[in-house]
């Protein structure tokens, strides 16, 4: 072959090979350009269901809740079931947002920690699935602590309604009243508060609990005697407890001081003073014994005694029960984001 002939043939592979070069280039710009697209497009898509879900539950912040009321699947569960892609018959369907009819939300009445809330899901729709989910649980937050949520009303004028006997020892001022029927030929209203500690359970199961058998959640504190909880709890060791739940009994030994807490248990429910002490919260349990300080300082209940079984207040006890303890009245609004 001529020198002539062999230099073009080189510069045909070089040319040949810039033109590859150039190629794989331009491909990995398109693609580059095509991923960043797809990013942007994904980033557009959460943050109009972010917005759609916020404009959801300010909606419903408006309107009364006219769920009745019972027992509420976990908020978690159910936000867990969308992601997964699954939309139950118990969601409403909300508003869309306008001219942009791919755009809205939809609501589910739900439990979030025991207290009756609203699960919000605001959605982009891509046709055949979602493009963007995100959810904002609401609920009422109780300024003055968790509130028990069902506990039966007392009787007008009582502190205390009992479905068994009533031991009054010291000079204990408490307006005590067994448990009646509304009316006549109608049944009692149920005091047992296993429903309800049933119900804070079920918002536990997938706790790990510490080795005094107790979980908490924010400022729910839930004790199982099955998790290893021997009974035994001094309430200056749980300050930031507003509620605590009890499945068993519960002999609590209170401490001088102040505390803002409501009791739940399925079994008794013990409360030992060891001098003056002022309990603001609501107590309900299968029994409630209140021991006050031998020396006459005060145990001032804040609140009202429900029990399923027998109250007995020991020493200097004063009970300022509510007139219904069911109706809690809420300062504030737990708003929690939850990107789905």
């Amino acid at each position: 072959m001529k020198p002539q002939a062999r230099q073009r043939g080189a510069a045909l592979l070089v040319v040949l090979s810039l033109v590859a070069i150039a190629s794989v280039v331009a491909m990995a710009g398109v693609k580059s350009a095509l991923v960043d697209e797809r990013l942007a497009g994904n980033m557009r898509a959460m943050a109009q269901a972010q917005m759609a879900a916020d404009w959801g539950a300010a909606e419903l912040l408006m309107a009364p809740d006219q769920v009745a009321s019972g027992e509420r699947e976990a908020c978690e569960t159910l936000e867990q079931k969308v992601v997964e892609g699954s939309w139950s018959g118990d969601w409403r369907q909300g508003g869309v947002i306008p001219d942009q009819p791919n755009i809205g939300y939809r609501w589910v009445p739900c439990s979030y920690a025991s207290v009756p809330a609203r699960l919000v899901v605001g959605f982009v729709d891509g046709g055949q699935h979602n493009l963007a989910l995100h959810g904002v649980i609401v609920a009422a937050a109780d300024d003055q602590g968790a509130g028990i949520g069902g506990l039966p009303a007392l009787p007008e004028g009582c502190d205390t309604v009992s479905a068994g006997s009533f031991v009054n020892y010291g000079p204990n001022p408490v307006e005590m009243c067994w448990n009646s029927a509304p009316a006549p030929g109608q049944p009692a209203p149920s005091l047992d508060p296993q429903d309800k500690v049933t119900e804070v359970a079920a918002e536990f199961e997938q706790d790990e609990f510490d080795e005094t058998g107790c979980a908490q959640h924010g400022t729910i504190l839930f004790c199982d005697q099955s998790y290893g909880f021997s009974g035994q709890l001094e309430l200056a060791d749980v300050p930031e407890a507003e509620l605590i739940v009890v499945d068993g009994a519960a002999n609590i030994l209170v401490s001088e001081g102040e505390y803002e807490c409501n009791l739940v248990a399925s079994g008794q429910i013990v409360l030992n003073a060891s001098s003056e002490v002022a309990l603001a919260g609501d107590i309900w349990a299968g029994g409630i014994v209140i021991n006050g300080d031998n020396e006459s300082s005060p145990f001032i209940v804040d609140g009202a005694l429900v029990s399923s079984g027998t109250i007995g207040l020991n020493y200097n006890v004063m009970v300022n029960g509510t007139d219904d303890p069911s109706d809690n009245e809420h300062d504030s609004i737990l708003w929690l984001d939850r990107s789905a």
